[in-house]
């Protein structure tokens, strides 16, 4: 504002001075004055249009709780009124096991192994695998990093190896989360199970 107001008079500074002197000398450095007015309000403009920017552009650092993310939430336990939705994240993330259900399942496919240095050759051969899927029952927990054991049992029930896998991703609220690995079967094996024995929470 006090730019604009500097340049006004200027201004009216220039064209009364024009008005009233005959000296041509003077009336081209009223001139000079003007334009050096003029620019000086243009690089205050300028750098008060980076500053803006600068500060739009600071980051502003990512809340990592359900509270810090909530303004409700906090506002809640200043009155010491439960909040139903933080009770009920509070308690996904504390009984992950609860709200997951695994899908496994084994089985065997084909496929063709080169033989030799040129791999022109081939055969087919035979591998197990574990695949199926994870579903996430939760409302508002996200979980990752789950582990599957798997077992090896022969016929008379006795575990002749164990096999655990790890699925690095995350498992969204009420959405399923498919694998698929390769097994090592050890020799004696006659069935196949696998259990959840640990994961995550994110939030």
């Amino acid at each position: 504002m006090k730019q604009i107001i500097y340049l006004s008079l200027t201004f009216i500074v220039f064209f009364t001075a024009c008005s009233n002197s005959n000296s041509d000398k003077e009336k081209e450095l009223l001139k000079l004055e003007l334009e050096l007015a003029k620019k000086e309000l243009e690089l205050k403009n300028k750098e008060e249009q980076l500053n803006e920017v600068e500060n739009e552009t600071e980051e502003t650092p990512q809340p990592n709780s359900y509270t810090e993310r909530n303004p409700m939430a906090s506002s809640l336990r200043a009155k010491n009124i439960p909040d139903p939705i933080e009770n009920t994240l509070e308690k996904e993330k504390k009984h992950p096991m609860d709200y997951l259900k695994l899908d496994f399942n084994f089985d065997s496919e084909t496929y063709r192994k080169g033989l030799g240095a040129l791999k022109i050759r081939t055969e087919k051969k035979r591998k197990y695998v574990a695949k199926g899927s994870i579903y996430n029952n939760a409302t508002y927990a996200t979980y990752k990093d789950a582990t599957i054991e798997v077992r090896y049992r022969s016929d008379n029930g006795s575990i002749v190896g164990t096999q655990r896998l790890k699925l690095n991703t995350y498992m969204s609220p009420k959405k399923s989360t498919q694998f698929k690995y390769d097994l090592n079967v050890p020799n004696g094996t006659q069935r196949v199970s696998g259990n959840l024995i640990s994961v995550v929470s994110v939030n």
